[in-house]
Parts: structure tokens; sequence; C-alpha cells
């Protein structure tokens, strides 16, 4: 299956899980991740994974995009699983970590619905922050600062001098290449 049958599937299921319950107006983080789960449910961390986070040139890339409508709190530990495991891989294969994150329409809401997620890298056995060369993040023009805080609170400041942020213009050209 490739992304644009994998995308079309998951509009499919938001759609019917929307056609089944009304949009909330108020508490809508916790119904995009009952939604997510009513997604995740239907399409297995093992499909949507791999086309989520997958080898990139000399690293690895990440596209929010697909995790943000897949990822659900039930699966968090999984997901972080399948992330770690990929990492290590690449870390066995080329000695180094280079991130290319793809945050395009990321929220603060989404960054508040994800913090659980994403505190799974403070844990002991994360232990590749020592081996990331560089993280590079695309399409976070007016997030820049609230990721750089979510970035140093779970990695350490150090971090913060291989993140080289792309805003939106220059996310473009770079990854359509």
């Amino acid at each position: 299956m490739n992304n644009n049958d994998l995308e079309t599937r998951i509009e499919f299921l938001k759609q019917q899980f929307y056609n089944n319950h009304k949009k909330s107006v108020i508490f809508k983080s916790s119904q995009k991740l009952e939604c997510n789960s009513f997604v995740a449910s239907h399409i297995g961390l093992h499909e949507w994974l791999p086309r989520c986070l997958f080898p990139y040139f000399d690293g690895i890339y990440m596209d929010y995009i697909i995790f943000k409508q897949c990822a659900c709190p039930e699966q968090f530990v999984d997901i972080f699983n399948g992330f770690t495991q990929i990492m290590y891989q690449q870390v066995a294969n080329a000695q180094k970590l280079r991130l290319y994150l793809n945050m395009s329409s990321l929220t603060v809401s989404a960054v508040s619905r994800f913090d659980p997620f994403a505190r799974l890298f403070l844990k002991d056995e994360f232990d590749l922050y020592d081996q990331i060369e560089q993280v590079h993040i695309f399409y976070c023009s007016h997030l820049m600062e609230i990721l750089k805080t979510l970035i140093v609170s779970i990695a350490g400041r150090d971090i913060v001098k291989k993140i080289i942020f792309y805003d939106k213009t220059e996310s473009f050209e770079i990854l359509k290449k």
C-alpha cells in the first residue's frame, strides 16, 4: 500500500467516525484521540508506522501528518518501541543519527495531546541522545519556541545546538527534492 492509499483509508475512517460522533466543540482534543483509536483499530500499527517513520538519506524521516491521525494513547508504548528500534538500527548502520521531522500542521493542542508519547523519550532506557548528530525540523515557523522548549525538556539543552529549524518555504523547497 502506498501513502495515498493509506491516506485515503485514514480519511474514510475519520469520516466514518465523525458520522457516528458529532464533532465536539469543547473537548476536541480528547475526541481527536478517540478518532485516532478508531482509526488504529482498523489500520494496524504495522501498516502505518513504516509510512510514518522510515530511513531517509543518511537518517530517519518522521511524517507527523500520518502520526497525528493514527497515534493513540493505548499504542504510545508500541509506537515508541517502533521508533527506537528504527533509531537503533540506524545507529548500528551509520554510527550516528540524523532525524528529519516533518511537523506540518502541528498545533499547540497537538503538542499537549501527544505529550505523554514525547515523555517516553525521557525514560532511562532511551540512550541515543549522544548519537544524534542533527535534527532537521520542517514546517515549524510559528511553533518554533514551543518545539524548542519541548525538546529541551525531553532531551536537555545540548540537543538544541544540533537542531535546524526550517520555515514553511524552506521546508517545501527541501522536501520536494
